[in-house]
């Protein structure tokens, strides 16, 4: 394999996760974190724009991808209901991850007006681009009777 390549492939990367935080919708007065942590497996310093799964290994620690979830609620929150909640769930949220694992995100309204859930969850797929690949928002309403929101319910992180 030709690493000058692949160095190339990271590079490239990391300028348009750059340019996709810098253009994200994060409001003014929203609070910046630092995602820069030591990785105590790797003991490397993780850093939100410059990690792809070749900087990190293959399985995020739980930390960063609450972090991740954190800056995506930052990015969608401008335009819904202040009661909107986001929680995440499935494998990260259980502490049990592992390579093919995505960073399931529960966007929970108080009201899915009809005809509009595939307009906004479309809109949400769009969003992840702003923050991270790795997440998988899910657009529920608060309280529907349906066996994925019983699992977020149960087993799901606020964030």
């Amino acid at each position: 394999m030709d690493t000058g390549k692949n160095e190339g492939k990271v590079m490239e990367q990391r300028e348009q996760s750059q340019a996709r935080l810098a253009s994200a919708e994060i409001p003014a007065d929203a609070p910046t974190r630092s995602l820069s942590r030591q990785n105590s497996t790797k003991g490397q310093v993780l850093d939100p724009v410059n990690f792809t799964p070749l900087t990190v290994g293959s399985i995020l620690p739980k930390w960063f991808a609450l972090e991740l979830v954190r800056r995506y609620k930052e990015v969608i929150a401008p335009r819904f209901d202040p009661a909107m909640k986001v929680m995440m769930f499935g494998s990260y949220a259980k502490d049990c991850p592992n390579e093919w694992s995505d960073i399931d995100v529960a966007v929970i309204v108080p009201k899915i007006e009809e005809g509009t859930w595939w307009d906004t969850s479309a809109r949400l797929n769009r969003d992840v681009d702003k923050v991270s690949l790795y997440i998988e928002p899910i657009l529920l309403e608060s309280g529907e009777d349906s066996p994925i929101y019983r699992e977020v319910m149960r087993t799901g992180v606020a964030v």
